[in-house]
Protein backbone atom coordinates (compact mmCIF):
# COMPACT_ATOMS: atom_id res chain seq x y z
CA UNK A 1 0.00 0.00 0.00
CA UNK A 2 2.84 2.42 0.88
CA UNK A 3 4.57 1.58 -2.42
CA UNK A 4 1.42 2.45 -4.38
CA UNK A 5 1.08 5.77 -2.55
CA UNK A 6 4.71 6.58 -3.23
CA UNK A 7 4.38 5.70 -6.94
CA UNK A 8 1.18 7.75 -7.19
CA UNK A 9 2.88 10.75 -5.53
CA UNK A 10 5.89 10.51 -7.89
CA UNK A 11 3.59 10.24 -10.94
CA UNK A 12 1.60 13.31 -9.83
CA UNK A 13 4.77 15.36 -9.36
CA UNK A 14 6.24 14.30 -12.72
CA UNK A 15 3.02 14.86 -14.64
CA UNK A 16 2.30 18.23 -13.05
CA UNK A 17 5.72 19.77 -13.63
CA UNK A 18 5.79 22.22 -16.55
CA UNK A 19 7.73 21.25 -19.69
CA UNK A 20 11.19 22.73 -19.94
CA UNK A 21 11.51 25.76 -22.20
CA UNK A 22 14.04 26.75 -24.79
CA UNK A 23 17.77 26.83 -24.30
CA UNK A 24 18.98 29.76 -22.27
CA UNK A 25 20.38 32.70 -24.23
CA UNK A 26 24.18 32.43 -24.28
CA UNK A 27 24.11 28.71 -23.52
CA UNK A 28 26.97 26.77 -25.13
CA UNK A 29 27.15 23.08 -25.97
CA UNK A 30 29.39 20.54 -27.68
CA UNK A 31 27.90 18.75 -30.70
CA UNK A 32 28.65 15.24 -31.89
CA UNK A 33 27.07 14.49 -35.25
CA UNK A 34 26.82 11.90 -37.99
CA UNK A 35 28.21 12.14 -40.65
CA UNK A 36 31.26 12.42 -38.45
CA UNK A 37 31.68 15.96 -37.14
CA UNK A 38 32.50 17.62 -33.84
CA UNK A 39 31.42 21.15 -33.10
CA UNK A 40 30.03 23.76 -30.77
CA UNK A 41 26.61 25.39 -30.61
CA UNK A 42 26.05 28.83 -29.11
CA UNK A 43 22.51 30.12 -28.51
CA UNK A 44 22.86 33.84 -29.28
CA UNK A 45 19.14 34.45 -28.63
CA UNK A 46 16.13 32.21 -27.99
CA UNK A 47 15.49 32.15 -31.77
CA UNK A 48 19.09 32.06 -33.13
CA UNK A 49 22.10 29.77 -32.65
CA UNK A 50 25.48 29.45 -34.38
CA UNK A 51 27.03 26.00 -34.88
CA UNK A 52 30.60 25.70 -36.23
CA UNK A 53 31.91 22.15 -36.80
CA UNK A 54 34.90 20.26 -38.17
CA UNK A 55 36.04 16.79 -39.11
CA UNK A 56 39.22 15.23 -40.44
CA UNK A 57 40.65 11.95 -41.66
CA UNK A 58 44.14 10.73 -42.43
CA UNK A 59 45.07 7.45 -44.08
CA UNK A 60 48.23 5.87 -45.36
CA UNK A 61 49.18 2.74 -47.20
CA UNK A 62 52.56 1.21 -47.99
CA UNK A 63 51.43 0.46 -51.55
CA UNK A 64 49.35 3.56 -52.46
CA UNK A 65 50.57 6.52 -50.40
CA UNK A 66 48.72 8.79 -47.98
CA UNK A 67 45.80 11.20 -47.91
CA UNK A 68 44.36 13.81 -45.56
CA UNK A 69 40.90 15.38 -45.57
CA UNK A 70 39.86 18.33 -43.39
CA UNK A 71 36.32 19.76 -43.31
CA UNK A 72 35.15 23.01 -41.69
CA UNK A 73 31.60 24.31 -41.57
CA UNK A 74 29.38 26.85 -39.87
CA UNK A 75 25.59 26.79 -39.62
CA UNK A 76 23.11 29.34 -38.42
CA UNK A 77 20.03 27.85 -36.73
CA UNK A 78 16.83 29.91 -36.78
CA UNK A 79 14.21 28.36 -34.48
CA UNK A 80 10.74 29.21 -35.75
CA UNK A 81 8.41 26.83 -33.84
CA UNK A 82 8.27 25.12 -30.44
CA UNK A 83 6.09 22.29 -29.14
CA UNK A 84 7.06 21.65 -25.50
CA UNK A 85 10.60 20.17 -25.75
CA UNK A 86 10.59 19.85 -29.56
CA UNK A 87 11.80 22.78 -31.67
CA UNK A 88 11.83 23.21 -35.45
CA UNK A 89 14.52 25.23 -37.24
CA UNK A 90 15.90 26.12 -40.63
CA UNK A 91 19.62 26.30 -41.14
CA UNK A 92 21.80 27.87 -43.82
CA UNK A 93 25.32 26.35 -43.85
CA UNK A 94 28.68 27.22 -45.41
CA UNK A 95 31.45 24.63 -45.63
CA UNK A 96 35.05 24.27 -46.77
CA UNK A 97 36.87 21.00 -47.41
CA UNK A 98 40.48 20.27 -48.36
CA UNK A 99 41.73 16.91 -49.60
CA UNK A 100 45.41 16.27 -50.29
CA UNK A 101 47.13 13.06 -51.26
CA UNK A 102 50.45 11.62 -52.21
CA UNK A 103 49.81 8.68 -54.52
CA UNK A 104 52.76 6.46 -55.35
CA UNK A 105 52.48 3.24 -57.32
CA UNK A 106 54.71 1.51 -59.84
CA UNK A 107 52.81 3.25 -62.71
CA UNK A 108 51.69 6.53 -61.17
CA UNK A 109 53.19 9.11 -58.89
CA UNK A 110 51.06 12.20 -58.24
CA UNK A 111 50.00 14.68 -55.58
CA UNK A 112 46.34 15.75 -56.07
CA UNK A 113 44.81 18.51 -53.95
CA UNK A 114 41.11 19.37 -53.87
CA UNK A 115 39.56 22.50 -52.36
CA UNK A 116 35.77 22.42 -52.10
CA UNK A 117 33.27 25.08 -51.00
CA UNK A 118 29.67 24.24 -50.21
CA UNK A 119 26.46 26.00 -49.33
CA UNK A 120 23.44 24.21 -47.91
CA UNK A 121 19.97 24.83 -46.58
CA UNK A 122 18.35 22.43 -44.13
CA UNK A 123 15.21 21.88 -42.09
CA UNK A 124 15.76 20.35 -38.66
CA UNK A 125 14.13 19.24 -35.44
CA UNK A 126 15.79 19.41 -32.03
CA UNK A 127 14.40 17.60 -28.98
CA UNK A 128 15.49 18.51 -25.47
CA UNK A 129 15.85 15.30 -23.45
CA UNK A 130 17.35 17.02 -20.39
CA UNK A 131 18.67 20.46 -19.41
CA UNK A 132 22.12 19.28 -20.51
CA UNK A 133 21.26 17.02 -23.47
CA UNK A 134 19.43 17.51 -26.78
CA UNK A 135 19.24 15.42 -29.95
CA UNK A 136 18.69 16.74 -33.47
CA UNK A 137 18.09 15.60 -37.01
CA UNK A 138 18.10 17.63 -40.22
CA UNK A 139 17.77 17.25 -43.96
CA UNK A 140 18.14 19.58 -46.93
CA UNK A 141 19.92 20.44 -50.18
CA UNK A 142 23.59 21.25 -50.77
CA UNK A 143 25.57 22.88 -53.59
CA UNK A 144 29.26 22.03 -53.88
CA UNK A 145 32.06 23.57 -55.99
CA UNK A 146 35.36 21.68 -56.07
CA UNK A 147 38.70 22.49 -57.74
CA UNK A 148 41.33 19.78 -58.07
CA UNK A 149 44.98 20.26 -59.00
CA UNK A 150 47.08 17.18 -59.73
CA UNK A 151 50.82 17.33 -60.03
CA UNK A 152 52.80 14.51 -61.64
CA UNK A 153 55.77 14.21 -59.30
CA UNK A 154 58.02 12.60 -61.92
CA UNK A 155 57.57 15.26 -64.62
CA UNK A 156 56.49 18.27 -62.56
CA UNK A 157 53.46 18.94 -64.79
CA UNK A 158 50.12 19.82 -63.28
CA UNK A 159 46.50 19.61 -64.38
CA UNK A 160 43.45 21.42 -62.94
CA UNK A 161 39.76 20.49 -63.06
CA UNK A 162 36.62 21.80 -61.37
CA UNK A 163 33.20 20.34 -60.65
CA UNK A 164 29.81 21.60 -59.47
CA UNK A 165 27.32 19.28 -57.79
CA UNK A 166 23.89 19.43 -56.16
CA UNK A 167 23.04 16.81 -53.56
CA UNK A 168 20.81 16.02 -50.62
CA UNK A 169 22.14 16.47 -47.12
CA UNK A 170 21.10 14.76 -43.89
CA UNK A 171 22.52 14.40 -40.42
CA UNK A 172 21.74 13.49 -36.84
CA UNK A 173 23.51 14.35 -33.64
CA UNK A 174 23.44 15.26 -29.99
CA UNK A 175 24.33 18.35 -28.02
CA UNK A 176 25.87 18.29 -24.53
CA UNK A 177 25.30 21.63 -22.79
CA UNK A 178 27.50 22.95 -20.00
Amino acid sequence: MATRSLLLAVAVVLLSSPPSGAQEVGQIGVTLAYPAAIGVVWHVTDQLAIRPDFSFSNSSSDTLGSSTTVNYGVSGLWYFQRWDNLRAYVSPRFGYSRFSASISTTVLSSAPTTNAYSGAGSFGLQYRLHDRLSVFGETGLQYNHASTTSTDVATGTSDSTSAHTWSTRAGVGMIFYF
